[in-house]
């Protein structure tokens, strides 16, 4: 029989880390996107405009990463959702099963 307490908290560890391992993707590309632009612009020298052009292309990304990070929690939520769908049955499955291996064994010769 399957520990349905143990097996929900393994889901959700596992959730909980691929949720931690997606945000420092995300933040990774994220910082690494603001200082390739801050050093394009320290290099060239750039005038209040290329600065301008930067900053509005830093917030575009910005807003790109936080949609991204949103329908990540959407898929994360979903996903813990599912989990505790398939936890609640387990313990069904178990006993459907169990049942199943009795009939078959009813018919062994």
């Amino acid at each position: 029989m399957l520990n349905n307490l143990s097996l929900r908290k393994k889901i959700l560890l596992l959730i909980g880390e691929t949720i931690t391992v997606l945000l420092i993707i995300a933040s990774t590309f994220f910082v690494k996107y603001i200082a390739d632009l801050s050093r394009v612009n320290i290099e060239r020298e750039a005038p209040s405009y290329q600065i301008a052009t930067s900053t509005e292309e830093q917030t575009v990304v910005s807003e790109d990463i936080n949609t991204s990070l949103s329908a990540i929690n959407n898929l994360v939520n979903s996903t813990a959702d599912h989990a505790y769908t398939l936890a609640d049955e387990a313990p069904d499955l178990s006993d459907l099963a169990t049942a199943l291996n009795k009939t078959v064994n009813q018919f062994k010769l």
